[in-house]
């Protein structure tokens, strides 16, 4: 085709689609001038905006699934999903208010269709759980039951854990950013109920029953050795049990620098692509996270003893290391939890999250030895994190 018949078909084109303009603008016109007219208008008019509003609220829907799909089996696999899961999930809940404001406005109906997607959205992005109520006073508990408080004390901005120990009554405590707190829990009057404690790398056990022996778990990176884990096994009546505390590295300097915009490099950094070397570089520290919650999984398995696994992971439990612990341990909050079991940032000034936490971190998991039988969350108080307790029986002679 030469120049000139393309430019001739490029103009037929371009006055076709001004006829078309043309023709729908002399439409409008025609139907306005009779009443009949404007009623068909109207009508068509609305139709369109029904569509529209339809189209987006299945396309809010499908976004929805989506994301969750991507955090949960994605996740920290890669960078932008990564960055993702650390963001307050209402922020993923604002569009609903929106939607079905504009249903009220065009098709009533409609809002409950907004309803009940933001309903599951909010299960889904929340994990809101109606377990089990806990068993509070020790001597009302069951036979063969061990109850365990985990908490991180970093930035406890000097507030005290006795409240919600003394609440809950545990015969555990496991505790990270802790590294040679033992003798100072045995002299405090604040927990003389405990006769043993045990302190190793930054982990800490305080303790009912006596501590046989203890182990701390870490991976060589460059100069820098990581402790990661510890394990402590204790004479649980007679019976060995192993105690797991884990605290992996935080993700707060990466996920500072991300919020300047290098967390799409997890999209845009495709191989070939400029940004191929950084989304690179930027999961090492992902993988590093995947691969001690993969070496703790083999020490886990491995293990002979009944098995509790107590700690900081810093990692959402909408993500994919949460997942893969989730796929071989029992997650207490999960099986018998109350509300969203958020954990962290105790201390806030969203409003999306009410001031509160807006995410779990901090996990208790057991392996099938032990059956969870309640778990609670600490609630108000202005610490970094918040503890969580459960309690677990033994499902073994």
């Amino acid at each position: 085709m030469s120049h000139q018949e393309e430019s001739g078909q490029s103009t037929l084109q371009k006055h076709d689609h001004e006829s078309w303009i043309a023709r729908k603008i002399a439409r409008f016109g025609e139907l306005s001038q009779s009443p009949e007219g404007r009623k068909l208008l109207r009508r068509k008019i609305s139709t369109f905006f029904n569509r529209l509003l339809l189209i987006t609220i299945i396309g809010y829907a499908v976004f929805i699934i989506s994301l969750v799909a991507s955090m949960h089996w994605i996740g920290e696999r890669n960078v932008t999903t990564a960055f993702l899961l650390y963001l307050p999930p209402a922020i993923w809940l604002l569009p609903a208010p929106v939607l079905a404001f504009l249903a009220l406005l065009i098709r009533k109906r409609h809002v409950f269709t907004v309803i009940g997607i933001s309903a599951l959205a909010f299960l889904a992005l929340f994990n809101y759980q109606l377990g089990e109520d806990p068993i509070l006073h020790a001597a009302d508990r069951p036979a063969d039951t061990i109850t365990v408080l985990t908490y991180n004390r970093g930035q406890n901005n000097r507030q005290s854990l006795q409240p919600f120990k003394n609440l809950t009554q545990p015969d555990l405590l496991v505790l990270q950013d802790s590294g040679n707190r033992a003798d100072n829990f045995m002299r405090s009057d604040g927990y003389s109920e405990f006769s043993h404690a045990e302190s190793i790398a930054n982990f800490t056990l305080v303790s009912k029953f006596p501590i046989r022996s203890k182990e701390a778990f870490s991976q060589q990176h460059g100069k820098r050795e990581r402790y990661y884990a510890a394990r402590f096994v204790i004479d649980f009546n007679g019976k060995a049990v192993s105690v797991y505390a884990v605290h992996l590295p935080t993700p707060r300097d990466m996920l500072l620098h991300y919020r300047k915009g290098s967390f799409l490099v997890g999209v845009l950094g495709f191989p070939g692509s400029p940004f191929a070397s950084s989304r690179k570089k930027y999961q090492q520290f992902w993988d590093v996270h995947i691969n001690m919650t993969k070496e703790l999984l083999e020490k886990t398995q491995a293990d002979p003893n009944p098995v509790i696994v107590a700690g900081d992971f810093n990692a959402p439990s909408l993500g994919y290391i949460h997942k893969l612990v989730a796929d071989q341990l029992t997650d207490a909050h999960e099986e018998v939890g109350h509300g969203t079991g958020h954990s962290f940032p105790g201390v806030t000034r969203n409003p999306l999250s009410l001031f509160g936490p807006w995410m779990r971190i901090d996990y208790l998991f057991c392996n099938d030895m032990f059956q969870p039988k309640w778990c609670l969350t600490e609630e108000k108080r202005p610490s970094q994190h918040r503890a969580i307790t459960a309690s677990f029986k033994l499902t073994t002679d």
